[in-house]
């Protein structure tokens, strides 16, 4: 089965997209590219995720670094992608406390993923270069997609960024 991917992330972790696009190139991938003019209408960026870019994706893939799990535009993604019943994939990036530990720290990763790791309908990975370890984990999270009762989409949708660094602050 040909895979139609969509590589979900924030911004801040932009080198990963392009690296990750880079290394398999095999892969039909594809990406949202927003401007910062493009930010100014939720329902625009709601129909960019629905209509342009979930569509017809067979797995979604979402690159998780340190700030991912607070941006409600991730939320969305991967709110569209359960609804089209894609499979879906998260991966550590190394540039998150935890990408050197054992056991991932999950209560840091989208709460809508990690719903969906626990439910058994998603997976999580470490950053890795290696193609035949993606193509495996693309071939393995498509065997688990097919049990679409494990799909948990049932959480609010994210309504807004939540801060990084305090009550009151403006760094969103």
């Amino acid at each position: 089965m040909k895979s139609n991917i969509f590589l979900s992330y924030y911004h801040e972790d932009k080198e990963y997209s392009d690296k990750f696009q880079e290394l398999f190139q095999n892969l039909n991938t594809k990406t949202i590219r927003l401007t910062n003019n493009d930010y100014s209408s939720d329902e625009y960026i709601s129909n960019i995720i629905n209509e342009n870019n979930i569509t017809n994706t067979t797995t979604t893939i979402v690159l998780v670094g340190p700030k991912t799990y607070k941006r409600k535009h991730i939320d969305w993604d991967i709110y569209a992608a359960l609804k089209q019943k894609s499979s879906l994939i998260g991966i550590c990036l190394p540039n998150r406390n935890d990408y050197r530990l054992n056991n991932l720290i999950l209560e840091t990763y989208p709460p809508r993923l990690h719903d969906n790791v626990t439910s058994g309908y998603a997976t999580i990975i470490k950053w890795t270069e290696n193609p035949e370890k993606i193509d495996n984990i693309i071939k393995r999270s498509h065997i688990k997609s097919e049990d679409t009762n494990l799909i948990n989409n049932r959480r609010k949708l994210q309504s807004k960024d939540h801060h990084f660094c305090g009550v009151g602050c403006d760094c969103h």
